[in-house]
């Protein structure tokens, strides 16, 4: 940012025309619908992350889901297996924030709040739910007072997500 000059992060790969998650051999994530899951994860970490999102495609069909981060210093992509209770493959739309607090990224998709632990790749469901909320969603972390936030369409919704906590979703606003 203190040059303001534009640089291309990597080079461009072929054109997929399977409705692969991939490109360029697999070395890049295909162009895809992202939402509100792309996440940066500051240093030491350094580390902008696409969670479970979905590649684009033609009219009526889906990639897999998958997971990539990007990082800064070694200017490359990684693909990420997640383990544990990950969304479902349904659930290509998510919202998620970081938590510098605890290092995780929480994430939530339509039903459910699930936290991501950036070491291992295990995603943890946390929330009983199922709370259904619309299709355009988006996520912020309060670090300090331990507190996801999800705005929807009509609805904003809290969880508390100090230690100990029971995942309990809280209703603050709703206009339906």
């Amino acid at each position: 940012m203190d040059t303001l000059k534009m640089e291309r992060l990597t080079e461009p790969g072929a054109l997929n025309t399977d409705c692969s998650d991939t490109v360029a051999n697999g070395t890049q994530p295909a162009a895809r619908h992202t939402y509100d899951s792309l996440v940066y994860v500051p240093p030491p970490v350094d580390r902008l992350y696409s969670i479970q999102a979905g590649g684009a495609c033609s009219a009526g069909t889906f990639p897999p889901l998958s997971t990539w981060s990007y990082g800064f210093a070694e200017k490359s992509w990684k693909k990420h297996i997640l383990t544990g209770q990950p969304p479902p493959e349904s659930s290509y739309i998510l919202a998620a924030d970081y938590d510098p607090a605890t290092g995780l990224i929480f994430l939530h998709d339509q039903y459910y709040l699930y936290s991501y632990n950036l070491q291992t790749n295990v995603v943890k469901k946390l929330s009983n739910g199922p709370l259904v909320v619309r299709q355009y969603y988006t996520a912020l972390i309060d670090p300090v007072r331990h507190f996801f936030y999800l705005a929807e369409e009509t609805t904003l919704l809290r969880y508390s997500i100090a230690p100990g906590s029971d995942y309990k979703q809280t209703v603050l606003v709703n206009f339906s």
